[in-house]
């Protein structure tokens, strides 16, 4: 399992439950990361081998800049160790898996798991989800996979659209994260006066800070929110590049006591469970597991229509309000109509139920251990 070295996440934590499963079912499983990675030593499966490739050469350098290097050391370890699949969890992890593969010469199938959308000028679906340069390795590399994920129906539709991968080579898993730890991390106290002051509602963003989640419309929209509601606060739980931008824009909104950034935090459930609402302001997404935690601790939660997945999470809007991409009027109209009206928390846990722990695990196993084409 070929990983990148960011911090755990959901996404991380299922892989690991994936990882536990295989080797309940008595096989082997390898752990790849780029460099150390302190995080993935700590929660690394008893049973399960951390290979910490290049580890000391590439531990400067971004992750993605990490996975790109460690390319060489990836097919060393596909000629040497002769994997039954190699099973790759995300976009940078995707391409230097199947990039190792044909450096090796290696006829180990590769699975490949596509969580986001892509650029695709061709679809008015697309055309607004940000082009990165490495978009231009997918359809030369992924049509070699073995497999594919795809955590979303619309996440699916943007893998075929992009790639020459038929639709039988394409799985649709949905992000299954709510378990009972969730709800025990739910219950652990938090240091946070605001979330203590009953008067005043309190807005959660959860999320890295950059720029696909689109956070300048949020505090746009805060300040909208603020003329005509009066006092509501905003807290972003979350680290990254636009960190600095963020902090230009809340002075330049005048909005230094009103929105907090405190950066990543381990246990966000806590915070969901206290919050008044949780907003999801990304310009594209692509099963935004952030929405799904929010349902199962009780928190209302409004979503842009961005591709792909809020939508498919929300039922079209029945369990949280949908609005366009960087609407902020539309965006406002839904926070203030879902603070006056919040969806039924029985109804939202309902909702969170379909996405529990276990289906999710049984359905990654059965794709890896399926016989290659």
């Amino acid at each position: 399992m070929l990983m990148g070295a960011l911090p755990l996440g959901s996404r991380e934590r299922m892989m690991i439950s994936v990882a536990r499963a295989l080797m309940a079912a008595g096989h082997r499983v390898d752990l790849l990361v780029p460099g150390s990675s302190p995080h993935w030593r700590e929660a690394v499966p008893e049973g399960a081998r951390l290979l910490e490739l290049g580890r000391g050469f590439v531990d400067r350098l971004r992750n993605k800049q990490r996975l790109a290097l460690c390319v060489p050391l990836i097919a060393r370890y596909l000629r040497r160790e002769c994997p039954d699949v190699l099973f790759t969890m995300s976009i940078p992890p995707n391409l230097a898996g199947l990039a190792a593969g044909r450096l090796a010469g290696s006829r180990v199938p590769v699975v490949i798991r596509q969580s986001n959308v892509v650029h695709l000028a061709s679809s008015e679906a697309y055309r607004n989800v940000r082009a990165r340069r490495r978009d231009r390795l997918i359809p030369l590399l992924y049509p070699s996979a073995e497999g594919a994920i795809a955590v979303s129906h619309g996440v699916a539709d943007n893998l075929q659209r992009v790639t020459t991968l038929p639709a039988e080579r394409i799985r649709v898993i949905y992000n299954q994260v709510v378990g009972p730890e969730l709800q025990e991390r739910a219950a652990e106290p938090v240091e946070c006066s605001w979330l203590e002051d009953a008067e005043v509602p309190v807005l959660l963003a959860v999320g890295r800070l950059v720029t696909k989640k689109d956070y300048p419309t949020l505090l746009r929209t805060l300040a909208r929110l603020r003329q005509r509601m009066g006092e509501v606060r905003l807290i972003i739980l979350g680290e990254g590049d636009q960190r600095s931008h963020l902090e230009a824009l809340r002075s330049e909104l005048g909005l230094e006591q009103a929105v907090a950034l405190p950066g990543r935090i381990d246990n966000p459930f806590a915070w969901m469970a206290r919050a008044d609402l949780l907003v999801l302001s990304s310009i594209s997404e692509g099963m935004p597991s952030v929405l799904i935690e929010a349902m199962a601790c009780g928190c209302p939660v409004v979503a842009t229509d961005c591709p792909a997945g809020p939508a498919e999470i929300l039922g079209q809007g029945r369990y949280g309000r949908l609005v366009p991409v960087g609407d902020e009027p539309a965006l406002a109209d839904a926070i203030e109509a879902t603070l006056c009206e919040p969806v039924n928390g029985a109804l939202l846990a309902q909702r969170a139920d379909d996405f529990s722990v276990g289906g999710a695990i049984n359905q990654y196993v059965e794709v890896l251990l399926a016989r290659p084409r």
